[in-house]
């Protein structure tokens, strides 16, 4: 397994998502490079992971998950694990957070397997008009309050 900078074009068919949500997917990511990270096996890119700095010390993260990452879940676990990790020691993050759509347990399974704790709902905030479940880590392993 690898990890690398994003590039256009990683998320490509076997991610599932339509040509005209990919193109303007790509001019953003690239804006966001350096906290855009790919990872790839030997079949291709199966991930695409990045982070949005909303101010000094918190952050929210990201993920997109190709159905080709079957088969490669602990590995791909442990790279996202070392991933945030990275990005926290480099970029001072005490507070990271992310957005799961509610109902979708496996996705849930695995923001908790990556040390991700439940905060919160948004009622009717995903696009579809579907509730979002934050779930929050600190990285220094408490919240700083």
């Amino acid at each position: 397994m690898n990890v690398r900078p994003y590039q256009p074009g990683d998320i490509g068919e076997n991610f599932h998502r339509p040509r005209d949500l990919v193109r303007p997917l790509n001019n953003v990511l690239m804006a966001h490079g350096s906290f855009v990270r790919s990872i790839e096996v030997d079949e291709g890119v199966i991930a695409v992971v990045g982070m949005q700095i909303r101010w000094p010390g918190v952050a929210d993260v990201w993920a997109v998950v190709s159905d080709d990452a079957r088969g490669h879940g602990l590995q791909l676990t442990r790279a996202v694990k070392h991933l945030l990790k990275q990005f926290a020691t480099e970029l001072g993050l005490w507070r990271v957070s992310t957005l799961v759509k509610a109902g979708v347990e496996e996705n849930q399974r695995w923001i908790e397997a990556l040390g991700f704790v439940y905060e919160s709902t948004e009622v009717a905030a995903g696009p579809d008009g579907r509730d979002l479940l934050r779930y929050v880590t600190w990285t220094t392993g408490e919240n700083p309050q």
